[in-house]
């Protein structure tokens, strides 16, 4: 086990190459949307937003600095932002980082992404930091990356923690 932020996460490895195919699915999680989604998602949004009276080359430039600073983070969570964005007006930079940064998916990922890092790093070590889990912490933590609330809910439940 890897403490990670607030909470453990277990990493279950038969050996090396387990922990190689974890780390590789992990890292697909934080691939981020390619920019032609974004800035489709950007402008659906400004279609929709009130506008203030800008110039088309404004808005491109607009444009391109969001997508430049969305990339860095996993695309889903990116264009759920985006898309669940109902201000009235366009949002500004900032409080689009604030709710992807906030989603707990986000934190998630990172903390599973460094918790099996961490684990092949030690692999070789005496003591290792990777334990067995049950199938109920490894339903909880697929809920968690994928943002099922209702499967997190029930696997919290059943006492398989």
């Amino acid at each position: 086990m890897t403490t990670q932020g607030e909470n453990p996460i277990e990493v279950v490895a038969r050996n090396k190459e387990d922990l190689h195919v974890a780390i590789k699915e992990a890292e697909r999680w934080m691939q981020p949307a390619t920019a032609y989604s974004i800035i489709t998602a950007l402008a659906e949004l400004h279609m929709i937003s009130a506008k203030k009276n800008q110039q088309s080359e404004e808005f491109k430039s607009t444009f391109r600095l969001y997508t430049r600073e969305f990339m860095k983070f996993p695309g889903d969570i990116v264009l759920n932002a985006i898309q669940t964005s109902n201000g009235k007006f366009f949002p500004a930079l900032s409080e689009i980082v604030q709710v992807i940064t906030a989603d707990r998916r986000l934190r998630f990922r990172r903390q599973h992404l460094d918790a099996l890092r961490a684990c092949l790093e030690n692999w070789d070590k005496p003591k290792r930091i990777c334990n067995p889990v049950t199938k109920q912490q490894i339903q909880r933590m697929e809920a968690l990356v994928h943002g099922n609330r209702a499967v997190e809910h029930a696997t919290n439940n059943d006492g398989g923690e």
